[in-house]
């Protein structure tokens, strides 16, 4: 993304109302037998990065996308698009020794909406492209203005930030292969937040962690667009903690976020609740599943020392436990947690397995989700998606 141009200022798709907006299809010019030319993919992408800068305009700004990035030239002269898109195709050309006509020029770059942009990232097509329509008028609306405005932000940005985002896949015992992609599962899992000293404080906190929990769902949804551009079928699971959950403020403002984004985006979008330590009272659990019911959701708990007996259905999709690094009682700690995840209606899942011995002894006692080690370290989505390591056959067989 252009950051020379306004980023204050960016707050919602809706500014960008009016301007001409160019998709430039990368995939196609990688095509292009010469552009191949002496390059490989990563020197190919170096030219076409190196040749973008030196041809944009301050004002221009540009979002990543999957399979190219979009343009959208702020400027409001008559005809000033076609021309500011054609002299790019033609730089773009030249620096890779190219020759164009008009025909693959065409193919190359066209010129896109605002709410083919806005599909493009994930948002719900509505008349402002997901933006808050309403003006502010409490606290709490000023603050789902905000977190919104953040969201689309980062959505904006994240198509090239991505890329370093870690990613732990998570087995499925039953269908013998991975299903999730769990976006920051080891330090999110292990991460407590200072106690405050007053309500308000916490309040404050719970602010600041709504705002990173917004950031993190925004790498989710580019994940979820990487999956569906490739055609695989899997649920992103991305860390959603209790501190956001647990005041109406941060609470509302974060379920208006999940509001605006595409219904296909959000079928593959799995909030995996953290935060819980061994004191927690579960009771809001089912308040705040019920208040994400078009999500898969993961209750990631402490340990298994929870009596649910007298609260009910929690409406949980997955309850997870982080196995301890004694083994001695895993099969012990597993039976526990199938026994609470049977009583809930849930499917039991552990992390942190290290073994093919580990994972025979999770799947005898009733463990259908794993991760950790043996599945596969923490990586990039890009090296997630990788044939082998999507399939893993060697440990449908081990396991």
């Amino acid at each position: 993304m252009n950051h020379t141009a306004n980023e204050s200022a960016r707050r919602h798709l809706s500014q960008f109302a009016g301007y001409p907006i160019y998709f430039f299809d990368t995939n196609y010019l990688s095509r292009v037998p010469n552009a191949r030319a002496a390059r490989d993919d990563a020197a190919l992408a170096e030219s076409i990065k190196t040749a973008l800068s030196a041809a944009l305009l301050p004002l221009d700004v540009k979002i990543g996308g999957d399979g190219g990035f979009y343009l959208v030239f702020t400027n409001r002269t008559s005809g000033m698009g076609a021309d500011r898109a054609h002299a790019i195709c033609a730089a773009l050309s030249q620096a890779l020794g190219l020759s164009l006509n008009a025909e693959k020029t065409d193919r190359f770059c066209r010129p896109v909406s605002l709410s083919d942009l806005a599909a493009a990232l994930g948002l719900a097509q509505n008349d402002d492209a997901g933006a808050s329509a309403s003006p502010p008028s409490a606290e709490g609306d000023e603050f789902a203005d905000e977190l919104g405005a953040l969201f689309v932000d980062r959505l904006l940005s994240s198509a090239d930030d991505n890329e370093s985002a870690l990613y732990s896949p998570i087995w499925d015992c039953r269908k013998a292969r991975i299903t999730v992609f769990a976006l920051g599962l080891d330090a999110a899992s292990k991460r407590r937040m200072e106690k405050p000293r007053a309500a308000a404080d916490a309040l404050v906190l719970a602010a600041a962690q709504s705002k990173l929990d917004i950031a993190i769902l925004a790498w989710a949804v580019g994940a979820a667009r990487r999956l569906i551009s490739q055609n695989k079928v899997a649920l992103i699971s991305m860390p959603l903690h209790v501190e956001t959950l647990s005041w109406s403020k941060t609470r509302n403002a974060y379920l208006n976020v999940l509001a605006q984004i595409d219904p296909r985006i959000i079928s593959l979008i799995a909030p995996r609740i953290i935060g819980f330590d061994a004191g927690s009272n579960l009771n809001q659990v089912g308040q705040w599943t019920q208040a994400l019911h078009r999500h898969c959701v993961f209750v990631h708990l402490p340990n298994t020392n929870f009596d649910f007996s007298g609260a009910g259905n929690l409406g949980a999709t997955v309850f997870a436990l982080t196995a301890h690094s004694s083994r001695v009682a895993l099969g012990e700690e597993a039976s526990r947690l199938t026994r609470l995840s049977s009583d809930q209606n849930a499917i039991p899942y552990m992390d942190n397995v290290k073994s093919t011995a580990e994972l025979s002894i999770l799947k005898r006692k009733g463990i259908r989700l794993a991760s950790g080690p043996l599945i596969g370290l923490p990586a990039t989505l890009s090296e997630c998606l990788r044939a082998e390591a999507w399939e893993k056959p060697q440990l449908a067989v081990s396991a």
